[in-house]
């Protein structure tokens, strides 16, 4: 049937046609406003809502769906900032170090330290001391803590105080102040120290593959350094350290030891800007030294004169990062792998425009390396062990980095990139570099 729409009948039906035109697409569009809100995040777009707010952005998809950090610095109470690609180091009047390498062992800091020393004069005796342990000459005499590391940092940038040339760059390369090979507490830890001595000085870590740098730090120690205990060889050290992990997880008084250091509980409990989990690694570690000396004692007469280096819990590098972070903002953090394939990635991140063009070639050999020999060597079973001992520590370094991606500090790859190690899921192959 057809309406003529001539003469005033005509025309009033068609406005009671639009008018309900008009009231029925205003009650759908309400409905399914509500039903794309309850279905995705109340007041974001589909599209946010499937990228998910900055609250879930530190959840890692890879690993258990319990591994979220809260507040896991205290810059997460300032603006978040755009994702920073690098730093810039300044030169730092005084006889203090203006660049830290901080961590860690056999993660790239020879090489690193290399480009800088043939890029810039750097005061540091001669160019032959890159690590210079000052951060660990602390004192326990009241009102005199300092006083030996301001000394030991004098003697090698004795020059700075009349030098102020900017092609002088006093640098500090000591790859273990990440975990600190010193039983000291927070307030007498190397960030905390460096944090007084110089607390506008840049940071950088080198962080390697977990198992990786094991097995290279083992093999460094074994054809290099007579003070560490190597009884054993590799493969029986590590399974004495797991043994030490099973352990405290299952005794009633050590297991908040446990949480607190490798599952990050007083982050993720409190809500605070800021966990001390400085003590709970000490803690760790003073216990590990009692249980490994009572078990090699019988296999190794002469251990108590002998250094014993914890290998699986200095890999598991969030807290140590966590604990650094709390005391300083310019910092810059590079997947030593990723370091490896191109060392002209160091300029980039440090800010710095090399006059000599500085770098080591890929397919260069590495420095201070030598080829592994049977002693370092780890069966397909340990390490499998070892990657599941690694998974929990690798989330949380992963959500923690993404948080400090978003608050403008500097980490490279990008977090999201395949080349860092929990992307790969340890399913290939990693090229072995001494």
């Amino acid at each position: 049937m057809f309406i003529r729409c001539s003469g005033p009948l005509g025309r009033w039906l068609l406005v009671a046609l639009a008018a309900w035109l008009c009231l029925s697409a205003y009650t759908y569009g309400s409905q399914l406003t509500a039903f794309l809100q309850k279905k995705w995040a109340p007041g974001l777009h589909p599209h946010q809502a499937a990228r998910g707010n900055s609250s879930d952005s530190l959840r890692n998809t890879s690993a258990p769906t319990h591994v979220v950090l809260h507040a896991v610095s205290n810059r997460s109470k300032e603006a978040v900032r755009r994702p920073s690609t690098g730093i810039k180091v300044n030169r730092i009047m005084g006889p203090i170090p203006s660049l830290v390498l901080a961590g860690v062992d056999k993660g790239g800091t020879s090489e690193a330290y290399q480009m800088l020393h043939q890029e810039f004069l750097l005061e540091d005796g001669g160019g032959q001391h890159k690590e210079l342990g000052c951060l660990y000459q602390v004192s326990s005499i009241p009102g005199k803590e300092l006083a030996k590391v301001r000394s030991c940092y004098s003697a090698f940038f004795h020059e700075l105080g009349t030098n102020a040339s900017e092609h002088i760059l006093p640098v500090d390369a000591t790859p273990n102040y990440l975990y600190s090979n010193r039983l000291h507490p927070l307030a007498l830890s190397p960030p905390k120290v460096l944090s007084v001595i110089s607390p506008q000085a840049s940071v950088v870590f080198l962080l390697r593959e977990p198992i990786s740098r094991i097995r290279s730090l083992y093999n460094h120690f074994w054809h290099q350094s007579a003070r560490w205990d190597l009884s054993g060889g590799l493969q029986d050290q590590i399974k004495e350290e797991l043994m030490f992990v099973r352990r405290i997880k299952r005794q009633a008084h050590t297991r908040s030891l446990f949480a607190g250091f490798m599952h990050a509980e007083c982050v993720n409990q409190t809500n605070q800007s800021s966990c001390n989990m400085w003590d709970f690694w000490i803690q760790l570690r003073h216990q590990f030294l009692i249980f490994i000396r009572n078990v090699r004692r019988n296999r190794s007469p002469k251990i108590d004169g002998k250094a014993i280096m914890p290998y699986v819990l200095t890999a598991m590098y969030f807290p140590f990062l966590y604990t650094w972070l709390q005391f300083f903002h310019r910092v810059a953090v590079i997947q030593a792998e990723y370091f490896f394939q191109d060392t002209s990635r160091l300029w980039q991140i440090l800010g710095i425009q090399p006059h000599q063009a500085a770098a080591l070639h890929p397919g260069q050999p590495p420095l201070n390396s030598h080829p592994y020999d049977n002693s370092s060597m780890l069966s397909t079973k340990v390490q499998k062990h070892m990657r599941c001992v690694f998974a929990q520590p690798n989330a949380l370094l992963r959500s923690y980095l993404e948080k400090l991606t978003l608050e403008g500090v500097a980490v490279m790859p990008r977090i999201a990139s395949s080349s860092w190690w929990w992307i790969r899921a340890y399913k290939k192959k990693l090229p072995q570099r001494p």
